[in-house]
């Protein structure tokens, strides 16, 4: 059986990166790709650490153990994510959408200057394998802050994206994401994920028919 092909996502808050990663999930579905769609699922440590939170009358869970301790956490909850769901689904032959990758929990540790930042990305980059296609949705700072106020759930503040937004632009350079110009219209960018990721899978599949 042929492996499935891993498609994750990276972005700010506000570029839109799990409304295309949702796009790209029906798109495949329709066109009869074998697809499945990974939910980050951090609920079981973030619900532990609310509830130790609230009874410790805090207000943050961060502040109550620690920046380094609370990332790290999330990280294992990453990792529990990719061997126990993302990994047996490639290992079937689904492709696998993510809309958040273990990156963003890299830059998250980064974001928050966080003493072992070096541990948290060594677990996540030896643990779990790259990404297929790696798409970077590219949204400037100011734009994605107008995009967060106009949804009128949350808020951020700007300095923090831009920080964040710097920190993602290093990875990508790094790791060779695949860089979406994310101020176009939500179909615009659609239809050029979906052209490389057609692309991709086509390439791929004549390559199988090679080989066997």
């Amino acid at each position: 059986m042929q492996k499935g092909f891993h498609i994750a996502f990276s972005g700010t808050d506000g570029s839109g990166k799990s409304t295309q990663a949702g796009f790209l999930f029906k798109k495949m579905k329709n066109a009869n790709y074998p697809t499945y769609f990974a939910e980050n699922n951090d609920i079981f440590s973030y619900n532990i650490l609310q509830n130790l939170t609230a009874k410790k009358q805090q207000v943050y869970f961060r502040n109550l153990i620690g920046m380094d301790n609370s990332e790290l956490v999330m990280t294992f909850d990453a990792l529990r994510d990719y061997l126990t769901d993302i990994l047996p689904n490639l290992c079937i032959g689904n492709n696998v959408i993510v809309p958040r990758s273990n990156f963003d929990r890299i830059a998250k540790a980064k974001l928050f200057d966080c003493s072992n930042v070096d541990i948290i990305e060594m677990l996540h980059t030896s643990l779990c394998s790259l990404a297929d296609l790696h798409f970077f949705i590219d949204v400037p700072p100011i734009i994605a802050i107008q995009r967060i106020n106009e949804r009128g759930i949350d808020t951020e503040d700007l300095t923090i994206i831009q920080k964040y937004y710097s920190i993602l632009k290093k990875m990508e350079n790094e790791y060779n994401w695949i860089n979406i110009d994310g101020t176009k219209s939500k179909d615009q960018v659609h239809s050029q994920i979906w052209e490389i990721v057609q692309r991709f899978l086509t390439n791929k599949e004549k390559l199988h028919r090679m080989e066997n």
